[in-house]
């Protein structure tokens, strides 16, 4: 019912309904990707179906900040980039999870350690047959920054 209202209040305001609907979805488990996708899929065909012949592209994205995934800078440079996006390399250090603490040096901060905004890491720990990426758009302010899992 909510779409509906939104695509409605979209057609008043530009006089045109949009012709591709970008749904961002958070708190969805793993497990819960498909029925969670079934179940809104549905209910979003569903209210497009209310204005007639309106069939637009629906992008359908999960969004996932809690994981334990935390990417770090390269110490030393025997290691190539992995990409190199709009902020920053992301280079084969790049972990699933975060090293235990006294494995690091001691000398580095975990703000330093941070990798820059904006930096995107789509291969070597990203799922072998779907489409996944990470995005860490923001700076660490206190401790490690977590990327977003798209």
């Amino acid at each position: 019912e909510m779409v509906g209202e939104l695509l409605e209040d979209y057609r008043d305001e530009i006089k045109q309904l949009p012709r591709r609907i970008l749904f961002f979805r958070d708190g969805v488990s793993e497990g819960q990707f498909y029925k969670v996708l079934e179940e809104e899929l549905r209910a979003l065909k569903a209210a497009c179906k209310r204005f007639e012949n309106y069939n637009p592209t629906i992008t359908f994205v999960v969004v996932q900040k809690r994981h334990h995934t935390r990417l770090f800078h390269s110490d030393g440079p025997a290691m190539e980039p992995v990409n190199s996006y709009a902020g920053g390399r992301v280079h084969h250090s790049a972990s699933r999870n975060a090293p235990p603490a006294g494995k690091r040096s001691s000398s580095s901060s975990d703000a330093q350690d941070n990798i820059p905004p904006g930096t995107v890491v789509d291969t070597l720990i990203t799922h072998p047959r779907e489409f996944d990426f990470y995005l860490c758009s923001h700076s660490g302010i206190k401790g490690t920054s977590r990327p977003t899992h798209y």
